[in-house]
């Protein structure tokens, strides 16, 4: 996650240097300024998926584990709790995932 944030910042100077070598006449700085903030408004976003998934992830982990220890079936890899809570984990992450391929194709639609 924090490596598509870093390519998405690198990206943006990459625009505000292109933007000062050819002027700073008035439509690309608006162009910079739109894309200022929606990189701005991408990276909230990203940070807040990620928090989101984060702390769902843990509070099923942590409700896995516990039940595992009240039905006796800790460790059992092969028990239905087990496969439910891999099922909930899964789905996490492929919120993330969506998330973070939205947001790579919007910052392939800003490329200028």
């Amino acid at each position: 996650m924090g490596l598509r944030v870093e390519a998405l910042e690198e990206r943006h100077r990459a625009l505000r240097q292109d933007v000062s070598r050819h002027g700073s006449g008035g439509q690309p700085q608006g162009v910079l300024a739109v894309v200022q903030e929606q990189v701005g408004a991408l990276r909230s976003s990203l940070e807040k998926v990620s928090l989101s998934v984060g702390e769902r992830m843990s509070a099923i982990e942590e409700e896995a584990a516990a039940q595992r220890v009240r039905r006796g079936t800790a460790g059992d890899p092969t028990s239905e709790l087990d496969e439910a809570q891999r099922r909930r984990k899964t789905s996490s992450q492929s919120d993330l995932t969506s998330a973070t391929e939205a947001a790579e194709r919007l910052a392939r639609s800003l490329r200028v």
